[in-house]
């Protein structure tokens, strides 16, 4: 598998919609340079759900798993390498995939394979 700059994996890339469509998919736009999709996906654990597409390079989106209590990326699949079975691991899982289809639907993303690394 291929990464892009943000190791995210190649074959995801984005497109910029119409200011109205890009907040009506939950995206923010706060410094005028790149548009954020930012949700808690297990708010008692302080991990978030981060897609940011900048609007120079809208073909490479970053998308994250982070945990904010450390400002750290959580790698949730690889865990799941480790603990395929964990109840907490699957759930983040399940989330995020929904996110991404959510933004796939909407015609934000495209090129995610359901269980493939992101």
């Amino acid at each position: 598998m291929t990464v892009t700059k943000h190791s995210v994996n190649s074959k995801i890339t984005a497109r910029i919609l119409s200011d109205d469509e890009m907040r009506a998919a939950g995206f923010r736009c706060n410094d005028g340079k790149s548009w954020t999709y930012f949700v808690m996906i297990a708010p008692k654990q302080e991990i978030s759900f981060i897609v940011t597409i900048d609007k120079n390079e809208p073909e490479t989106p970053n998308i994250m798993v982070l945990d904010e209590d450390f400002c750290q990326p959580y790698d949730y699949q690889r865990f799941l390498e480790d603990r395929p079975n964990d109840p907490f691991l699957r759930s983040l899982q399940a989330s995020v995939e929904q996110h991404m289809k959510k933004l796939e639907t909407a015609g934000i993303l495209s090129g995610h394979v359901r269980g493939e690394y992101i």
